[in-house]
């Protein structure tokens, strides 16, 4: 895992950079490329950086735009992590939908994995798995990062590509969530942490402990040939080398 610690005026500067990159990369490799995005507070300065800086940086209507989990929630609903992505990104660039993925919403919710499961499946693969050119990775307090909290199916690397969480211990209870399994092709992952109340998470995702959900999926991406950069600003990293002093 690469580990970058910057001011925090700098950090969506150098994540959005380090994404445009990769996903110009990709359409030189691919003609195209696939970017699971991310619906946390702190991915959106850097979808605003991109939507501004890098606008004519490449050709997005290549790019497909995934969402790494989704609440259950209808489109228009302030609680949608899409609609953050649509209002700082996908707005700004003024994309067409046909490569916009965005969940669509019915009236049962295993439905609603079920159905964006096959959309997944109808993007390009590596082997039996989507490619990822780029994967975004936010982290919780308690090591949780999409949907997939401490003790989740979804940790297990022969879950379904896309999960169901009926009970997460965060509102809403009700959403979906890319699984471990669905990161078995990705060229690159982004972790993003800022905020001292991660401090105590992100010293054990340093630290390789297994027992937190973001370790579990950065491990199994890198076990599988992807890069893992992250992300984090001083303030945070200073409050990790506190806590390793006590």
């Amino acid at each position: 895992m690469n580990l970058c610690s910057c001011q925090s005026s700098d950090l969506a500067d150098k994540v959005a950079y380090l994404s445009a990159m990769t996903l110009k990369q990709a359409l030189i490799e691919h003609a195209e490329a696939t970017w699971v995005l991310a619906g946390g507070h702190s991915f959106q300065p850097v979808y605003q950086v991109l939507a501004y800086d890098y606008a004519q940086f490449l050709d997005w209507s290549k790019v497909w735009f995934l969402i790494g989990d989704e609440r259950y929630v209808l489109a228009n609903d302030p609680e949608s992590n899409w609609l953050a992505v649509q209002q700082h990104l996908i707005s700004k660039l003024k994309l067409k939908p046909d490569r916009l993925l965005a969940p669509r919403y019915f009236d049962n919710l295993d439905q609603m994995a079920l159905d964006y499961e096959k959309r997944l499946n109808s993007l390009a693969k590596v082997g039996d798995s989507p490619r990822f050119d780029l994967v975004y990775l936010g982290i919780g307090e308690d090591g949780h990062s999409l949907s997939l909290f401490p003790g989740s199916a979804g940790l297990k690397a022969s879950s379904p590509l896309v999960i169901t969480v009926k009970d997460s211990p965060k509102p809403p209870s009700q959403r979906i969530s890319l699984s471990l399994a669905a990161f078995k092709q990705v060229n690159q992952a982004v972790v993003v942490a800022t905020g001292d109340n991660k401090a105590a998470a992100l010293k054990r995702l340093i630290d390789q402990d297994q027992s937190i959900p973001i370790s579990r999926i950065v491990n199994f991406i890198e076990s599988n040939n992807g890069q893992v950069s992250l992300v984090t600003d001083n303030l945070l990293s200073a409050s990790i080398t506190k806590q390793a002093d006590y």
